[in-house]
């Protein structure tokens, strides 16, 4: 039986294990990455490794543009450390639009407008918005 509660969002759930599954899967991804990432940074500093700022967090160390061109290896070694820098903002508009689908709700068209918005305006006036839309979100 469908209600306006749910429209809202505000579902009973039949099993609370379920339910939080998905929010215990993502805590623990958050925890491993976490922990990964402080690992390698206590790695370099221990091994006296200067790391760029743009290379802390890459698989990949000292892959540059330039060599990207050398090889297939190299060009997929650059795409999965600059991956997210070339195309994040794409990557998020589409993960956006599967919450959207996923959430048929309130909130779906709220957040279905926002990135009606968000595709109209221009890049130099995003980076402006995307810390607004980061609260909002």
């Amino acid at each position: 039986q469908d209600s306006d509660s749910s429209w809202l969002g505000l579902n009973k759930a039949q099993d609370t294990a379920t339910y939080v599954s998905g929010l215990i899967l993502v805590s623990l991804l958050i925890c491993f990455w976490y922990s990964s990432k402080r690992h390698q940074q206590f790695y370099y500093e221990d091994h006296d490794i200067y790391v760029n700022q743009w290379e802390v967090g890459a698989l990949f160390l000292g892959v540059k543009r330039e060599r990207a061109h050398k090889s297939v290896i190299e060009a997929i070694k650059y795409l999965i450390n600059h991956l997210f820098s070339l195309y994040g903002v794409e990557i998020c508009f589409i993960f956006e639009a599967i919450l959207i689908a996923v959430r048929i709700d309130v909130y779906g068209i709220i957040y279905a407008c926002i990135l009606g918005l968000m595709l109209m305006i221009p890049r130099s006036m995003l980076s402006r918005v995307w810390f607004l839309f980061l609260i909002i979100h």
